[in-house]
């Protein structure tokens, strides 16, 4: 809800009343005539023409975002008092902390020094992608003394030739799954190609250990199974899903990299993913930058890593993979040619570098969902062990295809923004409204990120740095609210006894639906008038005016001093209809699924007063891959429909952060939670990444597997969302992690995802990913995976577990 403001200019202009009164009706029947189109098109019949309603990334058109801004839920007015030594702003700050205090929320994006975006990526596993056939085998490479891999592929329901009587299922287990049982008749053999030379060692399929979710991210046909635990294996596996043959080798003398070659009994080409790591997994790290106003992407090997060939880069396709320095287009199986996305350029690459350049989607490839909008490239090189021997690595790097047409959008602009207007309120608060974000709409941009470095100012001295500010703002209002007691506090502090005014020292947007990339900044410091002069304001007395300038030059209270939460949050909205009987009043426990979900595998019987969560923007909820922001929203408009008053949240995975990003960034039901004492809890949450979100979720993706990647849930875009949290919401959740049994002898969840992740992990996520500082450890268990189709059973499933969240549940 908009408050009433004490209206004044910025710089040294008067406020026009009459001015301000006129924009104000033209707006509000701009906004009447926009509503009245969207029910006029809602009513009206559809015609013969053909839609012309612009698709966004998730699929949605233009009324249908429109339709969900309404419900946009109050955002949070985050404030962290400037600490000297902070570099964003630059222009005097409080000396009286040696270290940052982490209670508060911390602004990294007031650090980005121009637009571009850089993100870290790493890898331990080489990929190969390609197809089989016969007469066609598929062919790669391993390296090192030992190692092991998983082939995963989608074969043909029992495929059948003449070459079935070599087929190495001689080594299976007989687990009666018909999708894995035409694995097993479909790859004939796994050979290293020169298999009389001793230096090769030997290879050595696991036709036994079948798994029937090579994809860690795909969803599973049947929520009753869970998977491939030999106890609990007579269900059949999902035959939607690439299925995955591990493989071991050992005893490999040679220093050069050893061909494998896997034969197969199908007439047609199938697709088929090999990952492969050697036993030492050292790990390859890498920077790639992606600058503002170009289609330049550069990828940079970090720590001193090194390839003994220059790097080169393949696309991946729908049964094709290409290299990127043949041709510039490639077939679509979808029908029509599109161009790659990225392709090499800067003639090729070296042995610690390579230049990518982006290109938009074909008109027939138009993005429809997240994974058909990314389009990704394998950075091939070849480095050496600790024995001389050579090693493969693959890099994934990835990049949207809207990120091209965003960049030159913005580059067209100022890719500034400006101070509109500044106000007191009736709360004797201070509001900036900023200008400039007006075009956002054109760039499928509805929710802004805001920080902003704000000071005070007196005449003729430096301005001094008192809060930096964050909040998630709607496009059309980004209007920034800054508690009064702020400026007591620092006039006492600082002993300002000057006429001061406030000022804005930095300004920065960014998309939290799109890798919080760079909108624009503010050019320079700018200073409001607000303390003085004569003008009434928006129909403001002047004694009324006077009045809350007067509030604001007032003493701190003790609590002021110590920052109170109203400083930190904002101030708590009244609530909607504050005389019901709050007896009426609707409290749940929300059950959240996590990435790709449609429901949470919780159980919904083992808890009381309960509630699945499931998309309140669909009839039909489908498996989605949101941003860490759409998802609080949907949470916050889930409960809205459903009238729940208070509330606390139990997440899967991806839900416990959706959860936490809520409380951090919005005012909802769990700010009116009241008994209990675990406000969120969580269970196999990714707080600090997860690597397959990034690797094996874009990969999946483009093979039609999953949801496709999601940059928020990467360990680089986790760690960037998690500095932007306050210690104060991080000691509100509790969390729960789980993972195979760890040792030489033990089996991962998944073995795709072993390759990829570091022990102890639950086939997605990493014990020590899992981990959120400032949060508290609830308990780790062994022998539970992630999900269901896996080794071991379901975490979601813990009977236990379960009956504990529910005891010590906050809503």
């Amino acid at each position: 809800m908009k408050m009433n403001m004490g209206g004044i200019k910025t710089n040294s202009h008067h406020d026009d009343t009459m001015q301000q009164s006129r924009s104000r009706f033209k707006f509000q029947g701009i906004l009447s005539m926009m509503l009245l189109g969207i029910v006029i098109s809602c009513l009206s019949e559809a015609s013969a023409a053909e839609p012309t309603l612009q698709e966004h990334r998730d699929g949605s058109s233009n009324k249908e975002r429109f339709s969900q801004s309404i419900h946009m839920p109050q955002p949070k007015m985050n404030g962290r008092p400037v600490i000297h030594g902070d570099s964003a702003g630059a222009s005097g700050a409080e000396t009286a902390g040696e270290e940052e205090d982490q209670s508060y929320s911390y602004s990294p994006f007031l650090d980005v020094a121009n637009g571009d975006f850089v993100e870290n990526i790493h890898s331990k596993a080489a990929y190969f992608i390609g197809t089989c056939s016969i007469g066609s085998p598929f062919q790669f490479v391993v390296g090192g003394f030992s190692g092991k891999g998983v082939i995963g592929t989608k074969p043909r329901p029992q495929q059948k030739t003449q070459t079935q009587s070599n087929s190495v299922h001689e080594h299976s287990s007989g687990l009666g799954s018909e999708s894995e049982s035409s694995l097993k008749t479909f790859i004939t053999s796994i050979n290293f190609v020169n298999p009389i030379d001793e230096e090769q060692g030997e290879i050595v399929p696991l036709m036994d250990q079948i798994e029937p979710n090579f994809f860690t991210f795909s969803s599973p046909s049947s929520s009753s199974s869970l998977g491939p635990n030999k106890s609990n294996s007579t269900n059949a596996s999902p035959t939607s899903s690439f299925l995955g043959l591990p493989f071991i080798y050992d005893g490999v003398e040679s220093e050069a990299l050893s061909p494998v070659s896997v034969s197969c009994s199908s007439d047609d080409p199938i697709d088929m993913i090999v990952i492969v790591g050697d036993d030492e997994q050292e790990d390859i790290g890498a920077t790639v930058t992606h600058t503002l106003g170009s289609d330049a992407v550069h990828v940079e090997l970090t720590g001193g890593a090194r390839s003994s060939e220059n790097l080169r880069a393949e696309s991946i396709t729908h049964n094709t993979v290409t290299s990127i320095s043949d041709k510039n287009h490639y077939h679509n199986p979808l029908g029509g040619q599109g161009r790659r996305h990225l392709r090499t350029i800067k003639g090729g690459g070296s042995p610690t570098d390579i230049w990518l350049k982006k290109a938009e989607k074909s008109r027939y490839l138009k993005a429809k969902t997240t994974k058909d909008n990314v389009g990704c490239s394998l950075i091939q090189m070849t480095i050496h062990d600790s024995l001389g021997k050579e090693v493969p690595k693959t890099l994934v790097v990835c990049s949207e295809y809207h990120d091209s047409f965003r960049s030159r959008k913005l580059q067209q602009g100022d890719l500034s923004i400006r101070l509109g207007s500044v106000a007191i309120d009736e709360n004797a608060d201070v509001e900036f409204q900023f200008a400039g974000l007006e075009d956002l709409e054109l760039l499928e941009v509805y929710t802004i990120r805001l920080d902003a470095r704000i000071g005070m100012k007196c005449q003729g001295t430096e301005a001094i740095g008192i809060v930096d500010m964050s909040a998630m703002l709607s496009w059309n209002d980004p209007t920034l609210v800054v508690n009064g007691g702020w400026f007591r506090r620092a006039a006492n502090i600082h002993d300002v006894n000057c006429d001061w005014e406030p000022v804005v020292l930095n300004a920065i947007a960014t998309d939290p639906d799109a890798k919080y990339t760079f909108l624009g900044r503010l050019d320079h410091p700018t200073s409001a008038i607000i303390m003085n002069g004569n003008a009434s304001g928006r129909n403001l007395s002047k004694s009324e005016l006077n009045s809350r300038r007067n509030i604001l030059k007032a003493s701190p209270t003790k609590d002021e001093l110590d920052i109170n939460e109203d400083m930190t949050r904002g101030r708590k909205p009244s609530s909607s209809n504050s005389a019901r009987n709050l007896e009426d009043e609707k409290h749940k426990k929300i059950l959240v699924h996590g990435y790709c979900g449609k429901q949470s595998d919780f159980p919904t019987e083992h808890f009381t007063d309960a509630i699945q969560f499931s998309d309140p923007d669909s009839t039909s909820p489908k498996a989605s891959s949101w941003s860490n922001d759409q998802f609080a929203r949907k949470i916050y408009k889930f409960t809205k429909d459903n009238d729940i008053h208070g509330c606390g949240i139990i997440g899967h995975s991806h839900g416990g952060i959706a959860g936490l990003h809520l409380k951090e960034h919005y005012w909802s039901c769990l700010d009116n939670a009241t008994s209990g004492s675990r406000l969120i809890q969580s269970v196999g949450t990714p707080y600090q990444g997860t690597i397959l979100a990034g690797t094996m979720a874009a990969i999946g993706g483009i093979f039609g597997i999953g949801c496709g990647r999601n940059y928020d849930l990467t360990e680089d875009g986790a760690t960037r969302w998690l500095r932007s949290i306050s210690h104060m919401s991080r000691g509100e959740v509790y969390f729960y992690l789980t993972g195979a049994p760890t040792g030489w002898f033990s089996t991962p969840c998944l073995f795709s995802a072993d390759l990829l992740l570091r022990d102890p992990e639950d086939g997605v996520v990493e014990r020590s990913r899992g981990d959120l500082p400032g949060g508290n450890n609830a308990g780790y268990t062994s022998g539970q995976c992630h999900t269901f189709v896996m080794w071991y059973g379901n975490q979601c499933l813990d009977l236990a577990r379960n009956s504990e969240i529910n005891s010590n549940a906050k809503y």
